[in-house]
């Protein structure tokens, strides 16, 4: 069950898990999206400086207010461009 209405998902460079980490936005938030969103952004800058851990090289985050475990993606991380893009629809 989701805490808040945006998932992050994300894939360190060089992980061994089969699937990326996910990270739901806080509940606390209200279903505000620019909180939203800036928490998870956060999240990932978090982890791309945390020593137990080396850069992202994949990030995602859904939007899945709709109560699905997989929402639609509104945006993406790669290292390779080194930035967030948004897609459509947002």
């Amino acid at each position: 069950m989701s805490a808040g209405n945006l998932k992050l998902c994300l894939r360190i460079v060089d992980s061994s898990y089969p699937r990326p980490m996910t990270i739901w936005s806080d509940k606390r938030h209200g279903g505000d999206f620019e909180k939203e969103l800036a928490q998870l952004r956060a999240a990932k800058i978090r982890i791309d400086n945390s020593p137990k851990y080396t850069l992202v090289e994949w990030a995602a985050i859904y939007d899945c207010s709709n109560g699905m475990e997989h929402g639609p993606e509104i945006l993406q991380f790669t290292l390779l461009r080194g930035e967030w893009h948004q897609h459509q629809g947002r």
